[in-house]
């Protein structure tokens, strides 16, 4: 199981790289590349809202990616790319803690979600995936050859 914020953490203290995946027939992702994680950009968190609930992960993300962008263009970008949007008065606590390292011990966490927001990780799909991936590469590099090269080669 990971956590979403301590992801986010990880992205912005330089542990981890984050990219945005949108493609036209699904949900955004990110794709946090060195847990080789994917998690869609609606996938709640536990950072408190204003009002009820947590914002997603998409939304911490992109207040922080663009935190030098001014409200306007903030709203413009995060409506074209279909992100939920941070209410701007929140900007600057969000910030402050992703970028000063900060841990799960802020007031704007809520420690009762944090159990249901975390993300499941499959791990023997995972494994799997990379074996399946490094055997279709050594298959490239090596041409098929016949049962009878194969018998000579273990005759020699």
């Amino acid at each position: 199981m990971a956590d979403p914020l301590k992801l986010l953490q990880d992205v912005f203290s330089g542990v981890e790289t984050a990219e945005f995946i949108s493609e036209d027939s699904k949900e955004p992702v990110l794709h946090f590349k060195e847990s080789n994680i994917k998690v869609p950009v609606s996938h709640k968190t536990a950072w408190k809202k204003k009002d009820k609930g947590g914002y997603s992960i998409g939304a911490l993300w992109f207040i922080l990616e663009s935190k030098d962008l001014s409200v306007g263009e903030y709203m413009k970008k995060a409506g074209n790319l279909g992100i939920e949007k941070v209410h701007i008065m929140e900007k600057k606590k969000i910030v402050d803690h992703f970028t000063n390292g900060k841990g799960a011990d802020n007031p704007l966490v809520d420690i009762g979600l944090i159990e249901s927001t975390l993300i499941s990780i499959d791990r023997e799909r995972k494994r799997d995936a990379k074996a399946a991936e490094k055997d279709a590469e050594a298959r490239q590099r090596r041409p098929e050859r016949s049962m009878h090269e194969q018998m000579m080669d273990w005759l020699d």
